[in-house]
């Protein structure tokens, strides 16, 4: 079943929540980065906003590939989560390759993967990998690359915040993000969906209720544990982990 995801293909500039400004060209780095077009056109989605269906293959995945006498199984390095890999898709690919590099299956490969999720006759969810980007035997899944987890934007500023905004990514692939009133310690928005990397550094949120003014493409910092989006009115959120 294909997966509805709603796709803003803004580039979103890694600025700091607390100024909470708008993002201009001359905020990029020496290296510009991909214009939403070029952004589109890689990931096959539009550059301006719009519901549009995402093929399920076009999910990436990097994680850890292993193998036991029950099956194959895929450690996402997004979220811990280890998902028992579909037979179906690039599974024999998938198994053929793994046993080369190695024989014994004594240790897992990590390598990258297109795919989706589809729930077995049992209804537990396995990953049906439809492409196989490429391998990387040298490398492990690391706590670093484990996005997981609760992070907080404070707004306007932190000095002078009068909301905060939590933003919680779950294992299971859905979000939330709460904002609170400071002042009178009051929930006043609270936001629910789940998520997906499209590419490394880059998710597609889905929201269970629409709202206008939330874009749909979070930007992942790796290195300093922050996500980034930008809404509507072109104001840029950076959320920090915990």
């Amino acid at each position: 079943m294909k997966k509805l995801v709603y796709i803003v293909g803004a580039v979103l500039f890694m600025a700091s929540c607390s100024q909470g400004k708008k993002t201009t060209s001359e905020e990029s780095a020496t290296t510009p980065p991909p214009t939403p077009q070029e952004l589109a056109a890689e990931n096959n989605y539009p550059a301006s906003p719009g519901p549009v269906n995402i093929a399920e293959s076009n999910f990436y995945f990097c994680g850890e590939v292993s193998s036991d006498a029950n099956g194959s199984y895929f450690t996402d390095c997004a979220t811990g989560a280890k998902i028992s890999i579909a037979k179906t898709g690039d599974y024999d690919d998938v198994a053929k390759e793994y046993t080369q590099m190695q024989p014994k299956g004594e240790k897992p490969v990590l390598g990258e993967f297109r795919g989706y999720f589809m729930p077995n006759d049992k209804g537990v969810e396995q990953l049906v990998i439809s492409d196989i980007t490429g391998w990387r035997q040298d490398e492990t899944c690391t706590t670093q690359k484990n996005i997981t987890g609760t992070y907080t934007c404070m707004m306007p500023s932190k000095e002078k915040a009068t909301e905060e905004m939590t933003l919680t990514v779950g294992k299971d692939y859905k979000f939330s993000v709460i904002t609170l009133d400071l002042k009178d310690k009051k929930q006043t928005s609270k936001v629910d969906g789940s998520w997906n990397l499209v590419q490394a550094d880059q998710a597609a949120l889905n929201y269970l209720a629409q709202d206008s003014t939330l874009s749909h493409s979070a930007t992942i910092n790796y290195s300093n544990n922050t996500i980034s989006w930008t809404d509507n009115g072109g104001t840029t959120f950076t959320f920090t982990k915990k």
